[in-house]
């Protein structure tokens, strides 16, 4: 593909993200857009995203990875849980409805886990070179059985930080999850 095709593209898909909302009728925030545009062409389904805010949410970007709601696999793990309950509800632990429904629930997780999966080569791709402090370094962890999240290692301890640490530490992982972005728009218009 030439290098206008592949700009082309970026600007569609930057454009198509920008007519996304969430359930409260707030678009993708603009410090995690380019990575979400990135991960997509690239081939890495997302299904939400957030920059942080100190305000309300999550003090840490974060970019959920994984089967979207509207897929199968998705289906598959609300099916599990519903037939868990059905089994449950029954007073007996029926075998063969707790089978379906690890069965289904297993398919939703190697799902996931092929989304899962192609982020950590660009993941050590981008840190081959990089050397950031274990905190800031991105990882991707598993959030359910249908969804990943890629998110700064230390992000975890920001609610036990004080205001001042989480400001502080939003800046630096905001500052890493945006240059991973550009490391993976540079990769999607180079290949």
């Amino acid at each position: 593909m030439t290098k206008i095709y592949k700009e082309k593209r970026w600007n569609e898909k930057l454009q198509s993200l920008g007519n996304i909302t969430d359930k409260l009728g707030m678009p993708i925030d603009k410090r995690i857009i380019e990575t979400v545009a990135a991960l997509n062409l690239l081939g890495i389904k997302t299904t939400q995203s957030c920059e942080g805010h100190l305000s309300h949410g999550s003090s840490y970007p974060w970019v959920n990875i994984g089967p979207r709601y509207e897929e199968k696999a998705y289906n598959n793990f609300i099916e599990s849980i519903r037939l868990r309950e059905k089994a449950h509800k029954a007073g007996k632990r029926a075998a063969s409805i707790y089978k379906q429904s690890r069965e289904l629930k297993n398919k939703a997780e190697k799902a996931m886990l092929k989304e899962f999966i192609k982020v950590w080569p660009l993941l050590e791709e981008f840190y081959g070179k990089r050397k950031p402090n274990l905190d800031t370094q991105l990882t991707v962890t598993d959030v359910s059985p249908t969804q990943g999240n890629i998110r700064s290692q230390g992000a975890v301890f920001q609610n036990i930080r004080t205001q001042k640490e989480r400001k502080q530490k939003l800046k630096e992982y905001q500052r890493e999850m945006f240059e991973f972005g550009e490391f993976l728009k540079q990769k999607f218009l180079a290949s």
